[in-house]
């Protein structure tokens, strides 16, 4: 089943309209290289909520003139960026750090909250329960997707996160009737 998923996951990328996976991670990179140097630039409070593509322009520009970027990516991603396509760098620039672990830690706790009631019902010789593991799935998967992209930054899979970081975290979940 796993190789059937990931031979349908390769063939659906294979024939998206979107850009190509090299291209994607190429821009990627261009915006890290871009922001990176600045991140820490106010590490107690950051440069405030929001204001990443307001500074973008003029760090792209001081990476040009400092020759910090790749000359060979800057003509086909410089321009403006709303947000630096990394939800964890973002919550750093915009932040800083007391922002990050704030933001690390909304993710983490309904992990660590849900394994301890896994742990507690195997614990209580209950049968394993398979929606806890889809639920921190979810949880895992918006995090992950937050490396590259910016879902906290869109309704819907903020309000995807939360919904299943909330009934992860409330680890009330019926127990599941095993399969005759």
């Amino acid at each position: 089943a796993l190789t059937a998923a990931a031979l349908l996951v390769a063939l659906l990328a294979w024939v998206s309209p979107a850009r190509v996976l090299p291209e994607t991670a190429a821009g990627r990179f261009y915006i890290l290289m871009v922001t990176w140097p600045h991140a820490l630039e106010r590490p107690v409070t950051g440069l405030g909520p929001g204001t990443f593509e307001l500074h973008y322009p003029a760090w792209e520009q001081a990476g040009r003139r400092d020759r910090c970027l790749a000359r060979a990516l800057a003509p086909r991603f410089s321009g403006p960026q709303p947000h630096a396509h990394n939800d964890y760098l973002q919550a750093l620039v915009e932040r800083g750090v007391p922002g990050l672990v704030t933001f690390l830690g909304a993710i983490a706790t309904p992990l660590l909250i849900g394994a301890r009631s896994v742990r507690a019902a195997t614990r209580a010789g209950l049968p394993p329960r398979r929606l806890p593991a889809a639920l921190a799935g979810a949880v895992v998967a918006v995090a992950a997707c937050a490396l590259v992209d910016f879902p906290f930054q869109r309704p819907a899979e903020t309000l995807t996160f939360w919904t299943a970081a909330t009934l992860l975290a409330a680890g009330r979940h019926p127990v599941e009737e095993p399969r005759p």
